[in-house]
């Protein structure tokens, strides 16, 4: 990450410079590591540092090829004939409608320039949406606009996009742009297409109530068009919006319903590696309906791990789970390293990973029910420890009460999240789907009722919060001192015996 942020702010060196010295630094260490292991033990210092600086000399050269790809020219001036491929479905907004799309060719007047990344494309609500299907090839007779920052509100919206590789947007109506090519979606691409439909129309079958089968879709698989924004800001201000953004609670709540349903079974011969198959299969294709999101992946690539690990009969780790995580996460697009997403994601998993047992014990339950009550409060307590510096700086606003609603909310979304894969377990027995389908309803509208009622309590979130980034380094700083001075007190009263 080091190396990352080497390649994006300090632009030191060229391309060809930064991999002559991975290479020099890489080739040393292999020589002065592994021939002698005496010789590695006296010089270990300097081969510690030439894998140090291979590592960093690879994030400067990953984030140099990546920022390669962005487009420095200012926004086109020029009649433009832009060929697209759309990637994904079409999207709702309040007054138009959208697509994503990847740049096949670009040609002004008869020169064909080289152009890459994805294009956002809006269209009014009228538009025939039988064509912007995915894999359809269009031709646009009009000019895209490069994404320009904008420096009147907190969101950086083209960080944002060109952390996805999106680096034009488009205005069309009808007469701008035609199909040229209609082609039918892989055979993978066509079957999570139709798992994600089928889920889409069966929770809005069987579910009454509009935003309550929209708030069951987004706990399922992530799919929010649908949801209210007065009822999106309510889950915001009141600290829970993770509920709603499919993330690796989600594909945990699977992960242990998956090793409890095999369970019966793990005296049968090989049982270890079908219980691996079948684990590795099912996250990977909820990861791939979802749309592969980096909370998500990143859940999945550390539960793939430990599934790894239990298969051979390793011990786990969940810190260096995490680490293979990001670093994959990260080569295949360094700029994600920025993105609000990754960084809560990642902070949230290190955060409980680091701080739940210790909070955990701090109070002692016997009865099962009052500790499972705490088990919830002090997951929630040590998530929000390593956020909370994230959440000041990016959103400008801390909700007060998150302990309280989390306490609630939380439970009841893994409540309806397991009803939910029962309700399409047994989608084939329309009475007893039905049954499933009112207490998802019942479940899902009380609890977005009481969502807005604490959400206009006055006290639910403190706003407008300056933080700068020297602020939130030196936060994250205190915190460090703060938990190492908790730990060196602990152990000293151990050792001497203090109360």
């Amino acid at each position: 990450m080091l190396g990352l942020l080497m390649g994006k702010y300090v632009p030191l060196f060229s391309i060809k410079q930064i991999t002559f010295v991975l290479l020099t630094c890489f080739f040393l260490f292999l020589f002065l590591r592994f021939p002698s292991y005496q010789l590695a033990y006296r010089i270990q210092i300097l081969t510690a540092s030439l894998l140090c600086l291979t590592i960093c000399a690879t994030g400067i050269l990953f984030m140099q090829y990546r920022l390669a790809e962005i487009p420095t020219d200012s926004l086109q001036s020029k009649q433009a004939k832009v060929l697209v491929e759309i990637e994904e479905p079409l999207q709702q907004h309040k007054k138009s409608t959208s697509i994503l799309a990847k740049i096949i060719q670009w040609q002004e007047s008869d020169t064909v320039l080289e152009k890459n990344g994805r294009i956002r494309i809006y269209f009014p609500l009228t538009i025939n949406d039988s064509i912007l299907t995915p894999n359809n090839w269009l031709l646009l007779n009009k000019t895209p606009q490069r994404i320009a920052a904008h420096t009147n509100t907190n969101f950086n919206y083209q960080q944002y996009a060109f952390a996805q590789g999106i680096y034009y947007q488009a205005y069309m109506k009808e007469k701008d742009f035609q199909l040229v090519k209609k082609q039918l979606p892989s055979m993978i691409n066509s079957y999570l297409l139709r798992a994600k439909n089928f889920i889409i129309q069966l929770l809005d079958k069987y579910i009454k109530g509009e935003q309550e089968a929209a708030i069951a879709k987004a706990l399922l698989i992530g799919y929010k068009k649908n949801i209210d924004r007065h009822l999106l800001d309510a889950y915001s201000k009141t600290g829970i919006i993770h509920i709603i953004a499919i993330s690796g609670m989600h594909l945990g709540m699977i992960y242990l319903l998956l090793l409890k349903l095999l369970y019966p079974f793990r005296n049968k011969l090989h049982y270890a590696l079908i219980e691996f198959t079948i684990v590795i299969i099912i996250i990977w294709l909820f990861t791939l309906l979802t749309g592969a999101a980096p909370s998500i992946v990143r859940a999945a690539i550390i539960f793939t791990c430990m599934s790894l690990g239990k298969l051979l009969k390793r011990k786990n780790n969940s810190l260096n789970a995490l680490a293979l995580a990001a670093i994959c996460i990260l080569i295949y697009n360094p700029l994600l390293m920025e993105d609000i997403g990754f960084q809560l994601s990642f902070a949230a998993v290190i955060s409980i990973i680091c701080f739940y047992i210790p909070i955990k014990n701090l109070v002692f339950v016997q009865n099962k029910i009052l500790l499972l009550c705490w088990e919830s409060v002090a997951i929630t307590l040590a998530a929000q420890i390593l956020t909370f510096p994230l959440l000041l700086y990016h959103f400008h606003q801390f909700p007060t009460i998150f302990l309280f609603t989390n306490f609630i909310a939380i439970p009841i979304s893994g409540v309806v999240l397991y009803l939910e894969l029962v309700l399409l377990i047994t989608s084939s027995i329309p009475v007893l789907a039905m049954y499933i389908g009112k207490l998802i309803y019942l479940a899902l509208s009380w609890l977005n009722n009481w969502v807005e009622a604490m959400a206009q309590l006055p006290f639910a979130s403190i706003t407008n919060i300056s933080f700068t980034i020297p602020q939130t380094v030196a936060l994250y700083i205190f915190i460090i001192i703060l938990i190492k001075s908790t730990y060196f007190c602990a152990s000293w009263k151990r050792k001497y015996n203090r109360p």
